[in-house]
């Protein structure tokens, strides 16, 4: 465990160092929930509600989005798809770690650098939205969400392995990862809140495993997913987990016989 926690250490001191690059991607990630915040409130001007949600729990959900992607999110399948391209894999094997935890804690020490340098942007998002964002804070609420925060975590950790790791079959996964992109942004809850999406794109959106990401954790913490809905929706987001990860561990295995294979 030292080993990971060290690797995560140096992780999070390569990003204190490169601020200009850290600047960009904060900004980045904080405007999507900036533009669809204002978007929602240009479409709801004059009105209380929006479908099931006021335009407060809408606005909300946005502020909650943005610091649940520096907790859930992150990007690192690019890390393992240049891993096993350039050949780096090879000497990543002869180290008694897992060949790709440098590339997965490197995006986590991002994370935490993001999350703590967010703070302002956080600060600035209530302050733009002060009249319409209300935040009833839920200690019970916030502890039924921590377990589907960490599986959260997990599913799209799998989901970001299991895209990178396709390099050993295409050389090139960009479109794989565009096409995941686009489905983790609408039926994982970015672009709007599931609840106020049609109909036909809620059931989807309840049996792929993008909600259980970002959007089920936001569900909790407001009020909507709670009761029988709540126990339902752990038990569908444990059995993706454990479904992504044994497909994961499948995968793994066979690209690293390809890899090996080849002679790399």
């Amino acid at each position: 465990m030292k080993k990971y926690l060290h690797l995560l250490k140096i992780s999070i001191q390569d990003m204190f160092s490169d601020a200009g690059k850290t600047f960009i991607w904060i900004l980045v990630g904080a405007s999507e929930s900036f533009v669809m915040a204002f978007t929602w409130l240009i479409i709801s001007k004059g009105q209380e509600s929006i479908g099931q949600l006021t335009v407060s729990q809408v606005i909300t959900y946005y502020f909650y989005l943005f610091i649940t992607w520096y907790i859930i999110g992150g990007t690192f399948w690019h890390l393992i798809s240049n891993s096993i391209r350039r050949g780096e894999l090879s000497s990543q094997l002869l180290k008694p770690i897992f060949p790709y935890a440098k590339d997965i804690l490197l995006e986590q020490g991002w994370k935490t650098f993001g999350l703590i340098s967010g703070i302002p942007i956080l600060i600035l998002f209530f302050l733009t939205f002060s009249n319409t964002i209300s935040i009833d804070f839920s200690l019970s609420n916030l502890i039924l969400s921590i377990p589907a925060i960490i599986l959260g975590s997990i599913i799209f950790g799998l989901m970001q392995f299991l895209v990178g790791n396709l390099t050993h079959w295409f050389q090139k996964v960009d479109g794989v990862f565009t096409v995941f992109n686009t489905l983790s942004f609408i039926f994982g809850g970015a672009i709007a809140p599931i609840i106020l999406m049609p109909e036909l794109v809620q059931k989807i959106a309840y049996a792929l495993p993008f909600r259980y990401t970002f959007s089920f954790p936001i569900e909790i913490f407001q009020g909507t997913a709670l009761g029988e809905n709540y126990y339902r929706s752990l038990l569908v987001q444990c059995i993706w987990l454990i479904s992504l990860l044994v497909i994961s561990i499948y995968l793994y295995k066979k690209g690293l016989e390809k890899y090996e294979s080849f002679g790399n």
